[in-house]
């Protein structure tokens, strides 16, 4: 569930499902946005990934107690970084200060930038692994 669960409308209920479909031994894997991070909690409501499409938010500790509640065993997790366009990562500055924002996002765009990689870890995604005893 790379970028998925926070988007589910009942993640527990989907868990179990996981847990009925995985065979023993098999392996969990969920990517998402951590709410408990220093990142969203210095930002607040300006934290760029506090959107309507996100049903749900985890820290490690929440998504791990409920994977556990679901039948699966915490195996490890992890911070991890991505790729975002230029472009949509300058526009995010608007959390900070939207005008700002559409100044760097449409600077990126008249320089043919706004869709190079680039690669950042800002300590606010991560990365659960979970097995089926």
């Amino acid at each position: 569930m790379w970028d998925v669960i926070e988007h589910l409308v009942d993640p527990l209920g989907d868990l179990y499902e996981v847990t009925r479909l995985l065979k023993p031994g098999g392996v969990f894997c969920a990517h998402t946005i951590n709410i408990d991070s220093a990142l969203a909690r210095a930002m607040g409501r300006r934290w760029p990934w506090l959107v309507e499409m996100h049903n749900y938010f985890f820290s490690p500790r929440t998504l791990g107690a409920m994977a556990e509640q679901a039948g699966l065993r915490v195996e490890s997790w992890r911070v991890q970084g991505r790729y975002l366009h230029l472009g949509y990562l300058l526009s995010r500055l608007s959390g900070w200060n939207r005008a700002l924002g559409r100044l760097a996002e449409g600077a990126a765009r008249a320089l043919h930038v706004d869709n190079w990689l680039v690669p950042i870890n800002t300590g606010d995604l991560f990365t659960l692994f979970a097995r089926k005893p």
